[in-house]
């Protein structure tokens, strides 16, 4: 993936965090590390992406968390907090 794309990808998502189409509890937006990375090498965003009142922690597509990280030198995007990061 360019970098780029990955911005802009980043870009869209960070303007959507915190929304939510009914009563989400949470913290929309968060910067960490997974243990052993780097300092602040990963971007947690959060917002109602299915518009159903709440933010799901599903591990697969149907997630409402976008996880944005460095690790080892490469740019990725996951749709699920699943084995990343503990929120």
């Amino acid at each position: 993936m360019m970098a780029r794309q990955f911005l802009l990808m980043l870009g869209k998502d960070a303007r959507r965090s915190g929304y939510c189409f009914g009563d989400c509890v949470g913290v929309a937006l968060k910067i960490s590390e997974k243990e052993g990375e780097a300092e602040h090498s990963c971007i947690h965003l959060i917002y109602d992406y299915n518009l159903d009142g709440k933010w799901e922690k599903a591990k697969d597509e149907t997630s409402d968390f976008f996880i944005y990280r460095m690790h080892q030198g490469r740019l990725q995007i996951h749709r699920s907090c699943s084995g990343l990061i503990k929120l």
